[in-house]
């Protein structure tokens, strides 16, 4: 006949398979072993449904009707989901789980070797360029005081001289100021 393939499908809850081997045996295709998982909870929601009914089947057909298979599968609305893979013998399976892969031992080295790990670096910030140029500042005043001479002893220090008001002439300029505006905010009020 043909080679051999699994099918897994969900249907809608409440439904039966007959669609499923109709389509299986119109393309010649000959049904073995069948399984019935029965109802499943979905771990999210597919075409609005939270559970579905799970089944495997077993079967032999031709390379040629795996793709009408497929196509008319996907017509059938019962058919929520579907998943056609060729059949691995079950002593196989279980065989290549029990062997442990051969390793090859390693052979001693004539000198010794030592691996060092390389650190790894560390990722660099990106930073703004407005918080960039505050440490160019920083380094650029750096540089102008240590190129800045120190200041002698035979320099006397001369004291600056500030001119200073009294605070009470101020306050009477203001009291001035606000008199005369006073007045000539009556004057443009009474026109």
């Amino acid at each position: 006949m043909g080679e051999k393939y699994e099918i897994t499908f969900l249907i809608k809850e409440g439904n039966s398979p007959n669609k499923l081997e109709e389509i299986l045996s119109s393309n010649n295709a000959k049904i073995g072993e069948k399984t019935n998982y029965g109802l499943k909870r979905l771990a999210y929601k597919i075409k609005g449904l939270q559970a579905a009914d799970l089944y495997t089947y077993y079967f032999e057909a031709e390379n040629q009707s795996i793709a009408e298979i497929t196509k008319e599968l996907q017509l059938v609305s019962v058919v929520i989901r579907f998943l056609i893979v060729t059949e691995v013998p079950k002593s196989a399976k279980i065989e290549s789980f029990r062997q442990k892969p051969k390793r090859e031992e390693s052979k001693p080295m004539a000198g010794k070797v030592e691996i060092k790990p390389t650190p790894k670096p560390e990722p660099e910030q990106k930073l703004a360029p407005a918080e960039k140029q505050p440490e160019k500042k920083t380094e650029e005043i750096k540089k102008t005081t240590e190129k800045a001479p120190a200041p002698t002893q035979k320099e006397p220090i001369k004291p600056v001289k500030t001119e200073t008001k009294p605070v009470k002439a101020e306050r009477e300029e203001g009291k001035v100021k606000k008199d005369e505006l006073d007045e000539k905010l009556k004057a443009l009020v009474e026109d």
